[in-house]
């Protein structure tokens, strides 16, 4: 039997839409912040006290007015997120009992609100803690460019301009850094919200999809794999688990279909799943019903080759945003231009990686804002 196509709904498209709106938010900060930062470097001598601190009060000022705007739209951006992130796996979840069965076996049941509200806070936290890190990056990063240049100075080393744009280039490059997650990885600005905010999404999609299943007595389900899927979600892409219960098991079951049974192999559940790795952070794989005789799609599989493309083009996309940053935060015409050289190089790998990969090029990425747009889609 020829395998039935994925449901029409367009649940990847809301889903990356929602991660780059909200990466978009803060990345248009960050950029805020290099370039008033660069203004100060170019504008003033470091080297002179008096006008040394007055661009580190100004510099307090900007960090403090960015991170109150980010502050006045982190709750409101983080329950935006979660709630459309619910609704969305709900959507998809009857979409694809749709697209197997033609037809829906009962009715949902609504999604917790408590749970709802967790996930909402947890990403909040998360924000706040950018927050408190926008507002001492350039004031800390100025200080650090002085740390940096007056050493090199003294000892006849250096110019100080030199100094200062060896100093001020190695910090920019990086963005504003300090988020440190769970293991020990440490992030830089608009990296670290798109893996909190894809990790928060697709926690709530994975919640809301799951539990409507749930609600329509649907209790297997098994993995999407995602283009470019990791290692250890490539172990159970296409594999059955259950909600409830642990542990590989055969059962038999009904026919989704049919008066008669099946013999289906659960691997194991769900939470047997993530504790192997599977949905980590910046994870793009999906639960989906399982639906007992019918073909499914069930997705890409893993390969090595697939899993080292994408990895190259992320890290494409990172060097292309580095270069941008090395642009607008450049201390003269020179500096500017050679970063614009340098990014187009970039760009040209990039063209020439997904000529020979077929990785679909998002362009989004390759922007200091993620292409964010204000307002609603």
């Amino acid at each position: 039997m020829a395998r039935r196509p994925l449901p029409p709904d367009p649940w990847p498209q809301v889903l990356e839409a929602i991660i780059g709106d909200v990466t978009g938010v803060f990345a248009a900060t960050e950029e805020r912040l290099i370039k008033s930062v660069a203004l100060e470097l170019r504008t003033r001598d470091i080297t002179e006290q008096t006008p040394r601190l007055a661009a580190i009060q100004r510099l307090r000022a900007a960090g403090e007015a960015a991170a109150a705007e980010v502050q006045e739209q982190a709750g409101p951006l983080a329950d935006d997120v979660i709630g459309r992130a619910l609704t969305t796996g709900e959507t998809f979840a009857e979409a694809w009992t749709r697209s197997i069965l033609g037809d829906l076996p009962g009715s949902p049941l609504p999604h917790g609100t408590l749970a709802t509200s967790l996930l909402a806070q947890d990403l909040h936290n998360r924000f706040e803690d950018v927050t408190r890190r926008i507002l001492r990056w350039p004031d800390d990063t100025y200080r650090e460019v002085i740390a940096r240049t007056v050493p090199g100075i003294l000892i006849g080393g250096d110019t100080g301009r030199q100094a200062q744009v060896r100093a001020w280039r190695e910090l920019r490059r990086a963005g504003v850094t300090g988020f440190i997650d769970s293991a020990d990885r440490r992030w830089n600005l608009a990296t670290y919200v798109e893996m909190a905010t894809r990790t928060a999404t697709r926690r709530a999609f994975t919640d809301s999809n799951l539990a409507t299943l749930s609600s329509y007595g649907i209790d297997l389900v098994t993995a999407i794999g995602g283009g470019g899927q990791c290692e250890a979600c490539g172990r159970w892409a296409g594999a059955v688990m259950s909600q409830g219960g642990t542990g590989a098991r055969t059962v038999q079951v009904p026919h989704s279909t049919r008066d008669t049974t099946v013999t289906v192999r659960v691997r194991g559940s769900v939470d047997d799943a993530i504790a192997d790795g599977f949905q980590h952070p910046n994870c793009r794989c999906t639960l989906v019903g399982y639906f007992p005789g019918m073909a499914q799609n069930t997705g890409h599989t893993w390969t090595r080759e697939s899993e080292d493309a994408q990895a190259r083009l992320r890290a494409l996309e990172v060097e292309v945003r580095k270069s941008k940053r090395d642009e607008i935060g450049a201390l003269d015409e020179d500096e500017a231009k050679a970063a614009r050289s340098k990014t187009r190089r970039l760009q040209a790998k990039i063209r020439d990686h997904i000529d020979e990969t077929g990785e679909p090029r998002r362009r989004e990425r390759e922007q200091l804002n993620y292409g964010h747009h204000p307002g609603p889609r």
